[in-house]
């Protein structure tokens, strides 16, 4: 990713996801920890894939394709969501509160990066 603030929300996000693993094995068991795993991945690979969609095409773009280009990744971002929490819950058999809580810890970031970023050119 070119971006920097994608770049850093992206790292931000691995780096709770590992420390909510590694924190769950140590108060619970393997597969809250493998549950935790898959919860921060699901956020880590939908927004490096909302990154990609969005800044990989917009640069030199009206503003309208632009909006166009947000628009389209934040749906296919909240349906790529939704079909790996379906992966994690029905078929990888994930403990669904270590997998819920780290996701959303996850989202926090954004909120953590924005704010400081806000001003950067893209």
């Amino acid at each position: 990713m070119r971006n920097r603030t994608a770049n850093l929300i992206v790292g931000a996000q691995l780096t709770i996801t590992i420390l909510a693993a590694l924190l769950v094995l140590v108060i619970a068991d393997a597969r809250a920890a493998w549950s935790a795993a898959f919860g921060g991945g699901i956020s880590v690979v939908t927004t490096i894939y909302f990154a990609w969609r969005v800044f990989s095409c917009t640069e030199g773009k009206p503003l309208q394709a632009v909006a166009r280009a947000f628009y389209v990744g934040e749906v296919s971002k909240m349906l790529l969501t939704a079909i790996l929490f379906f992966i994690a819950i029905v078929w990888v058999d994930a403990a669904f509160l270590p997998l819920l809580v780290t996701y959303a810890l996850t989202l926090m970031v954004y909120w953590m990066v924005l704010p400081f970023t806000v001003t950067e050119k893209w």
